[in-house]
């Protein structure tokens, strides 16, 4: 049985990252599929990679498998670019996502879904203002002579509108959905020190 070694796996995630994005790129694939069958294969045939019990750890699975979904896709995108977007994409994947989710969570009073509750309105609506990061990427290959600030604003809103999604998903929705109640205040820090954590990660990486 495996132990659970986060150091270990998250060298295998990012040397997988690197690995399909530098395939990707060479035979014009999605990088997702490549990610997805080197993932299986790595866990199947070479186990000292991933030191982690399955059935144990499931839930930490599926968190360390988000960044799996983002990084190839963020690794395109510029410094310089998000500086020079950055309110454009902040407004279209942060705020216009959350007003999305509210205004797709007030359907509740309306009972257009019955049976669900309040945090399950937010649940489910939350995990659909997520796009594909990749498929966008991959159409956008497709074409020739679109301006790179227009692939730079549409990539990034797609990214931003994931994690967005993402954090809502986990930090507010689910929880809310579970316990029935939640404190407002906590689940609001919570998911604005995931963003400003995340953000400083990634500022701090490049």
């Amino acid at each position: 049985m495996h132990s659970f070694a986060p150091g270990i796996i998250l060298i295998t995630i990012l040397g997988l990252v690197v690995f399909s994005d530098a395939l990707a790129n060479k035979f014009k694939i999605p990088s997702v599929f490549l990610l997805l069958i080197g993932s299986y294969t790595i866990y199947t045939y070479v186990p000292m990679a991933v030191p982690i019990d399955l059935p144990q750890y499931f839930d930490t699975i599926i968190l360390f498998c988000i960044p799996l979904i983002f990084m190839g896709d963020a690794l395109h995108l510029h410094f310089s670019d998000i500086k020079k977007h950055g309110w454009s994409i902040f407004y279209l994947a942060v705020i216009a996502v959350a007003l999305s989710i509210t205004a797709g969570a007030s359907m509740y009073y309306f009972g257009i879904f019955e049976g669900l509750t309040l945090g399950a309105y937010v649940s489910l609506f939350a995990i659909n203002m997520a796009t594909d990061a990749v498929s966008v990427q991959s159409v956008l290959s497709r074409f020739k002579g679109i301006g790179h600030d227009i692939k730079v604003l549409i990539e990034g809103e797609s990214l931003g509108n994931d994690a967005t999604a993402v954090i809502a998903f986990f930090f507010i929705g689910l929880p809310w959905m579970m316990s029935g109640t939640i404190d407002a205040a906590e689940a609001t820090m919570d998911a604005l020190r995931v963003f400003a954590v995340s953000m400083g990660i990634g500022i701090g990486l490049g």
